[in-house]
């Protein structure tokens, strides 16, 4: 493990942990009880959910951009933990109900999507923490995200269905790392923010790699990538509610549902570190063998044993799992002057496939019987990024960027 900035280290892993259960993971459980409490269709809050969410995205990628080099890369991450803790806040403090309470959680997701673009910066202070391995230290980042994922349902079924409830945990946890972040060893940001300002490529650099076409073709897979998986898991719990019985007599259909959920986002949890164990694997063949897990979906909704299902939906997961920080290292070695740039972009394109994939799963399920062409469709997306990267020119010019240089005997 990286013993440089203990603090800064510990703070950025707490902050991927709380950040990895805002967003999808914490919609998904409890959507149907939302849905009900605020009188709206499913299409209806896919809708908000994708229009306030493109609105915060297009405002950080501006903020990152105008702010470049003003900023440095630990203010940002200070900024989009006050972002989050404010959009929590303001979920624990509007009660859900049809008018106007739908403007206050439509602010909160807006605070909350703000706080999702901005803290990917936390991947570069990452490398710079782990500059021997920094491979190993992006994977320990998006392993810890991923326990994140499995603990938002997990405390929704822990302590119920209310929004208020839930966003009151996160708020007072972040609320914490917020004044831990306050009291930052003043060596430790300085020397983080002379690592960065060495790294810093020239403004005709970074603009280039803004008007690419490769950069922004790469950058944009990544929408389909966290996209599908915002789908499925959004839409994945009122699927379960609707269609699949409790076996257990002791939990209600809604806790049925939360349950399932940990049990498939432990597929991305233990996908992620099972690759992680494998080094000499080649990073398009582990998305190669994260996208066939994706055929489980099949099963997963078609078949209504619970033994079935249940294990099918954990091997969708699976599919989730190293998907996308194996195809960021693949892609990066391309923009290695340009790293921070090129983590901004991932950042918006992220956040524009989480919502749009987000609004399409709702109107592809917002009646009760297409729900399972919702969770088939949403999980299918990622086909579309599988089909760039293995069938395409620039996905193969990628691949082959990859592949370290053969030197001529």
């Amino acid at each position: 493990m990286s013993g440089r900035h203990p603090r800064i280290h510990a703070s950025l892993l707490v902050l991927l942990l709380i950040g990895g259960t805002m967003g999808a993971p914490l919609i998904g459980p409890l959507r149907e009880t939302l849905q009900e409490l605020m009188g709206v269709s499913r299409a209806q809050l896919g809708l908000w959910i994708n229009l306030m969410g493109l609105g915060a995205g297009a405002l950080s990628l501006w903020a990152t951009v105008r702010f470049r080099g003003t900023l440095s890369r630990t203010s940002f991450i200070k900024l989009g933990t006050v972002c989050g803790l404010a959009g929590m806040v303001l979920f624990a403090a509007v009660r859900p109900s049809p008018g106007a309470a739908l403007w206050g959680m439509a602010a909160g997701w807006f605070l909350v999507t703000v706080s999702n673009v901005v803290r990917a910066v936390s991947g570069p202070i990452f490398m710079d923490l782990w500059r021997h391995a920094p491979h190993t230290g992006v994977l320990l980042l998006h392993g810890v995200n991923a326990v994140g994922k499995v603990v938002a349902p997990l405390i929704v079924l822990l302590v119920g269905e209310s929004l208020q409830v839930n966003a009151g945990i996160y708020a007072a946890a972040l609320l914490l790392l917020a004044l831990d972040m306050c009291t930052w060893p003043k060596q430790s940001v300085r020397e983080l923010g002379e690592a960065e300002r060495s790294q810093l490529a020239t403004t005709e650099s970074v603009d280039r790699s803004w008007r690419g076409a490769l950069f922004w073709t790469a950058a944009l897979q990544f929408a389909f990538i966290a996209g599908s998986e915002a789908g499925v898991v959004s839409i994945l719990g009122s699927f379960l509610t609707h269609h699949r019985s409790s076996p257990i007599v002791a939990l209600s259909p809604a806790r049925w549902a939360a349950a399932v959920l940990v049990l498939s986002q432990m597929g991305i949890f233990a996908g992620r570190f099972v690759f992680a164990g494998f080094p000499a694997l080649k990073e398009k063949t582990v998305v190669l063998l994260c996208l066939l897990c994706g055929v489980f979906v099949l099963p997963g909704v078609l078949s209504p044993s619970p033994w079935v299902y249940v294990s099918s939906l954990f091997m969708v997961g699976v599919t989730f799992s190293a998907t996308y920080p194996a195809f960021f290292t693949l892609s990066a070695r391309s923009f290695v002057a340009n790293r921070t740039a090129y983590s901004m972009a991932t950042g918006l394109t992220t956040q524009v496939g989480i919502n749009l994939c987000i609004w399409l799963a709702s109107v592809l399920g917002n009646r009760q019987e297409s729900l399972p062409v919702a969770v088939i469709a949403s999980t299918a997306v990622m086909g579309l990024f599988g089909l760039f990267l293995f069938a395409t020119r620039t996905g193969r010019q990628l691949c082959r960027a990859a592949e370290p240089a053969t030197v001529p005997e």
